[in-house]
C-alpha cells in the first residue's frame, strides 16, 4: 500500500475495482430485494469480509452504500477499510451503521458483522436499520430473520461469526464445543495398616462422562 503525503506515517489501502454499474442503495430506492438476491448478496459479503478479515483488515463502512455491482460480480468497495483495532485518523464521510459497542469506529470483525446485519435488514425492509425499529425483524423471510437477528446481538461476543452465517441461513443449528470445565474432589487412597493422607485432584468434566458411561455399561451387563 502507498504512503499519504498528508499522512506520511499512515498506511492507505488502495484497491482498482472496475467501474461498478449500480450500487445496492440505487437498488433500494426502487424496491426491496426478494429472497434469492438477498441470499446471494448475504453469501457474497461474507465472503468479502472473510477476505478482508483474514489479511488484517476491516470494513468499517459496511451499508448498501458500499455494495457494487459489477457485471455478474457482487464487491464490496474498500474505500475506508483499515486495519483492525486501528481507528483510521480521519474519517471524510462517517459510517452510516455503526456497531453498538464501537467508540472509535468499526475497527472489529464483530462491528462489520453487525453492519452486514443491518445492511441485509435495509436490503429486504427497504428501510435503514435503527433499535427503533428491531421488533420488525421477526417479519423477515424465514431464515433471514435468525441471521440478521443473530448479526444483530448488542453483545459482540455472543453475535454470530461470518462462519455461522450459512449455517443459519439453511437452518442447521451451530454445534458449539463445551468447555471442559475443570471441579474438585478428594480421592482418599488406600494403604495397609494405616489411612493416608487426602489427596486433591482435578477431574474434568469429559472424565467424568467417560466414568459414568463406563459404570452404567457395568449395571447393564450385570
Amino acid at each position: 500500500p502507498p504512503r499519504s503525503t498528508l499522512f506520511p506515517y499512515t498506511t492507505l489501502f488502495r484497491s482498482v475495482l472496475p467501474t461498478p454499474d449500480e450500487n445496492l442503495a440505487g437498488v433500494l430506492t426502487e424496491r426491496a430485494l426478494d429472497k434469492a438476491e438477498a441470499r446471494e448478496i448475504l453469501l457474497s459479503l461474507r465472503g468479502g469480509l472473510e477476505y478482508l478479515h483474514s489479511q488484517g483488515w476491516v470494513h468499517g463502512h459496511l451499508s448498501p452504500e458500499h455494495v457494487l455491482a459489477a457485471g455478474n460480480a457482487i464487491q464490496i468497495s474498500p474505500e475506508y477499510a483499515g486495519r483492525i483495532n486501528t481507528p483510521l485518523p480521519m474519517r471524510i464521510v462517517p459510517a452510516k451503521y455503526v456497531a453498538p459497542e464501537s467508540v472509535n469506529g468499526n475497527v472489529t470483525p464483530a462491528a462489520d458483522v453487525w453492519c452486514l446485519g443491518a445492511t441485509l435488514f435495509e436490503a429486504l425492509m427497504q428501510k435503514q436499520y435503527g433499535p427503533e425499529n428491531r421488533a420488525q425483524i421477526a417479519a423477515l423471510p424465514p431464515a433471514f430473520d435468525r441471521v440478521v437477528e443473530r448479526c444483530l446481538d448488542a453483545d459482540s461476543q455472543s453475535r454470530c461469526a461470518l462462519a455461522e452465517l450459512p449455517s443459519l441461513l439453511h437452518g442447521r443449528a451451530t454445534r458449539v464445543a463445551t468447555p471442559a470445565r475443570t471441579v474438585e474432589r478428594v480421592v482418599r487412597p488406600k494403604k495397609s495398616g494405616e489411612e493416608a493422607a487426602p489427596v486433591l485432584t482435578r477431574v474434568s468434566n469429559r472424565e467424568q462422562r467417560d466414568t459414568r458411561g463406563s459404570k452404567l455399561w457395568l449395571y447393564v451387563g450385570i
